[in-house]
């Protein structure tokens, strides 16, 4: 049988990406801003996040969810 070699994708180059949240069905709605920027490590130095909310009001019990789901990704 052939050996199963793993595969992982690798992150290249630069990326952003925004989406705004925006739902209204009555009350308050809700309102989000969401902005991720990705950008490769050197060789072998593996995953790294970087919480940058400037200003938010996230709940800092949020955060270490992001982080869990990118984190799966690469």
């Amino acid at each position: 049988m052939k050996p199963r070699i793993p595969h992982k994708e690798t992150i290249k180059g630069k990326a952003e990406k925004q989406y705004k949240h925006k739902k209204q069905s009555g009350g308050r709605g809700q309102y989000g801003d969401a902005h991720i920027r990705l950008e490769p490590n050197g060789r072998g130095e593996g995953f790294e996040f970087v919480d940058a909310i400037k200003g938010g009001v996230i709940p800092s019990k949020f955060i270490p969810a992001v982080e869990k789901v990118l984190s799966k990704q690469w």
